[in-house]
């Protein structure tokens, strides 16, 4: 390396540290933060408060100057907020207040609000001299109207920019559908109806007829000897009693030829004796 090379590095050396002394935040432009940013409302399209948050660390520590708020694509304007609409700007020490509350006020020291790039950039300016420590929170809240379509929308916020800028991309979310171009509806199925069973009645049978049972007719019992007992019996025995037992009528013609002979035998003997 030659003597004129050398005496240029070193130059320029000594330059970059006095732009690095006389320009602290110059040496953190790179450095980035985390930020959030919440709508208190997030229906599309409605005027509602937008909040801020931006945690302190070791890069960001010192005198609160401001706020550049980048909406990009997010479809909002920027251009009516003044200072009516700020809410709140302030640090909130230790990060431990709810919401956008805040222990130190910063809305008095306020020197400028801008709204830049056709209503897409906000940017609010303090005149400083109220300085910030590691795990505070810088919080600013001001009314304005949300993004029309509903979606998650990536949101740029620049801390101090005109010293430390340190920056951070937040989401922003609008709605509960993705980003569309216009919401899609969300439907509620009504619950269907169960069906009550329709009991079919069990048809009852029809009882058959018992067919009623013809009279038994029991035999009259007949004393021994009469004639509806000859009637009833079983011809083969009556036919046995009539060969066995001469009947009524033998009988009287045996007794009618006894009693003949007698007459006659008793005529003889008159007619001898004469």
């Amino acid at each position: 390396m030659t003597h004129t090379t050398l005496s240029i590095a070193l130059v320029g050396l000594v330059v970059v540290g006095l732009v690095a002394l006389a320009f602290p935040g110059a040496t953190l432009a790179q450095q980035a933060t985390t930020a959030t940013v919440e709508a208190e409302s997030t229906d599309p399209g409605v005027s509602t408060t937008h909040v801020v948050v931006v945690p302190i660390d070791e890069n960001t520590t010192g005198d609160v100057q401001g706020l550049r708020i980048d909406y990009g694509d997010a479809d909002v304007d920027t251009r009516e907020i003044d200072d009516n609409r700020i809410e709140e700007f302030g640090i909130d020490r230790d990060g431990d207040e709810p919401g956008d509350a805040v222990d130190v006020r910063l809305d008095d020291d306020i020197t400028d609000i801008e709204s830049e790039d056709d209503g897409r950039v906000l940017s609010v300016e303090v005149q400083g001299g109220r300085s910030a420590r590691v795990g505070d929170e810088v919080v600013l809240s001001y009314r304005i109207e949300n993004p029309p379509v509903a979606g998650t929308y990536d949101v740029n916020v620049t801390y101090n920019p005109r010293t430390v800028a340190a920056q951070a991309v937040a989401e922003l979310r609008v709605g509960d559908a993705p980003a569309t171009s216009e919401p899609t509806p969300t439907f509620t199925p009504s619950p269907t109806p169960t069906a009550t069973p329709t009991q079919t009645p069990t048809a009852t049978p029809t009882p058959e007829p018992t067919p009623t049972p013809e009279p038994t007719v029991s035999p009259t019992t007949v004393p021994t000897g009469d004639a509806t007992t000859a009637e009833t019996a079983d011809p083969a025995t009556a036919a046995t009693t009539e060969t066995e037992s001469p009947g009524f009528g033998v009988v009287g013609a045996l007794v009618a030829l006894t009693v003949l002979s007698g007459v006659l035998w008793r005529r003889g003997r008159r007619g001898e004796r004469r």
